[in-house]
């Protein structure tokens, strides 16, 4: 029952055309507030969770296309606007700004064989780097120990595991002596080391459908999208940045 000013009905309401008046009011701000509820919810693009660009610490200055990438993240998960081209430079400086940075030669962070003062600053103010290269432990834990970081092999337990698909491997192409490596700082993954090109072999997975022999493109681009969720969250059980996704599945 509509109450009009105090009046449950017109019965109660001595002026009956005023009480029309007002019932066609009260109706027609309803109307406006549904079609104003339908365009909120089904008309504007809803605002994206989550924004990163492809930063690659690199000596070829050539930058590649990765809309294919931009792709898989738009389907797979809340992060719709990756740009479509990498962002390259061979200066770490060039790229501080970035929350996450892909490196191709490990060189480039060094100087004298340990950490750059920005790269360490980098790291311990919350960075999140993946190496893309094979080096050895005896190297990993000679780099990162002087910011106090601890090098580990990657169990089922890891997050990076974990963080949005259950992985039970981690790609690696045939030949390839070394395994997925962790770097440990604060209690949380700071940078991930993968033995061979890995944006170059998942590129070329999903541009061409060609794969080094030893690996499963399916694991290659959920390995993928682990490491990217990993990187957007400080504690991926606590920041939940991929629940929207699953929640989408289970409607």
């Amino acid at each position: 029952m509509i109450f009009i000013n105090g009046y449950k009905n017109y019965k109660d309401c001595k002026d009956y055309k005023k009480y029309i008046k007002e019932e066609s009011r009260v109706y027609f701000f309803r109307v406006i507030r549904s079609i104003l509820i339908t365009i909120i919810v089904f008309v504007i693009p809803t605002k994206n969770l989550a924004a990163i660009n492809m930063a690659v610490l690199s000596n070829n200055s050539s930058s590649r296309n990765i809309s294919e990438l931009s792709s898989l993240l738009s389907e797979r998960t809340s992060i719709n606007d990756l740009a479509n081209q990498e962002m390259k430079s061979s200066q770490f400086n060039q790229l501080i700004e970035e929350p996450m940075i892909w490196v191709e030669d490990i060189k480039l962070i060094l100087s004298n064989n340990r950490l750059k003062p920005e790269s360490s600053w980098w790291l311990k103010r919350g960075g999140f780097m993946v190496i893309m290269q094979g080096v050895e432990d005896t190297v990993l834990n000679s780099v990162f120990s002087s910011i106090g970081a601890k090098v580990e092999s990657v169990d089922l337990n890891s997050e990076l595991m974990r963080s949005y698909y259950l992985l039970t491997t981690l790609p690696v192409c045939s030949g390839v002596q070394r395994d997925w490596k962790v770097v440990l700082f604060d209690e949380r993954i700071s940078a991930v080391v993968i033995p061979y090109d890995y944006l170059g072999t998942i590129l070329s997975y999903l541009n061409t459908g060609r794969v080094c022999n030893g690996i499963n493109g399916k694991n290659l681009t959920r390995s993928f999208i682990n490491i990217m969720l990993v990187s957007l969250t400080t504690d991926y059980k606590n920041d939940q940045t991929h629940l929207p996704e699953i929640l989408k599945r289970l409607r």
